[in-house]
């Protein structure tokens, strides 16, 4: 975060969007594993809970995680993720999103 240490509008304007985010990943304990650490040592079913911070276009971090599971699952196929996002109408739903990613593409990688 000293990126943000400098005192222009840009900086405090990237700092005031991303703040919460890198609050959320430290919040959610996992900050310091990768996926695969995580799911190891996870239970059967994971439930990660995420504060509400949706915007029109959706949540950023909900995008991030499922871009870095999608990756994860691609580069470990004898592991099965069943992903399940409540409220998905909120989410980013565009052409590019990771959801609609995973929607197209998902199934050539079970």
């Amino acid at each position: 975060m000293e990126f943000f240490d400098e005192d222009t509008p840009t900086h405090k304007s990237i700092h005031n969007r991303l703040a919460p985010v890198f609050d959320d990943i430290k919040d959610s304990g996992m900050s310091e594993d990768t996926w695969g650490e995580f799911i190891e040592k996870s239970k059967d079913v994971i439930i990660i809970t995420m504060n509400n911070c949706a915007s029109e276009s959706g949540n950023q971090l909900v995008d991030m995680m499922l871009a870095t599971l999608f990756n994860y699952q691609t580069a470990n196929s004898d592991c099965q993720l069943d992903i399940i996002i409540d409220e998905i109408q909120n989410q980013n739903m565009s052409e590019t999103s990771p959801i609609m990613k995973i929607m197209k593409e998902g199934r050539k990688y079970l």
